[in-house]
């Protein structure tokens, strides 16, 4: 089992707005809180064998069949289930073993990241649903 930085883990459960995701083996959809992915997008994360899902423009029935693929945070079974008119990702997720704190800045590349320490631990992936693109809500 991979085990996830604590600063790593406490950044995703506070963008899922739910300070229980994550739980090994666990599958979940999250509430919205634009935390994975943009407005009306579906946002997937994968953080050890744990996935979280934030619904966006998705039913609750796509969301089950979502949560119900091997790997639901792999871009081609995902399309099984979901047509994307947009996909941004999937990004592998790594962070330094001991991270106290996670910062999205400057991350290195895969190979660099490796060769100094970084454990990989996770992917995210968002998806737009096709139709029209959501009304910008006040503070975005």
């Amino acid at each position: 089992m991979i085990r996830i930085p604590d600063g790593a883990l406490r950044l995703w459960r506070t963008l899922a707005g739910d300070p229980t995701a994550f739980q090994p083996a666990s599958r979940r959809a999250v509430r919205d809180t634009r935390g994975f992915c943009p407005p009306g997008w579906v946002g997937v994360v994968r953080l050890g064998d744990a996935y979280a899902v934030e619904r966006g423009g998705a039913d609750d029935a796509t969301v089950a069949r979502l949560l119900a693929l091997p790997d639901p945070a792999d871009p081609e079974p995902l399309a099984t289930v979901l047509a994307a008119s947009e996909r941004l990702g999937p990004a592998e997720l790594a962070y330094p073993p001991a991270a106290d704190h996670v910062r999205a800045q400057g991350q290195p590349g895969r190979e660099i990241a490796r060769a100094v320490g970084y454990v990989e631990v996770g992917r995210q992936l968002s998806v737009r649903p096709p139709g029209p693109a959501p009304a910008p809500t006040s503070g975005t």
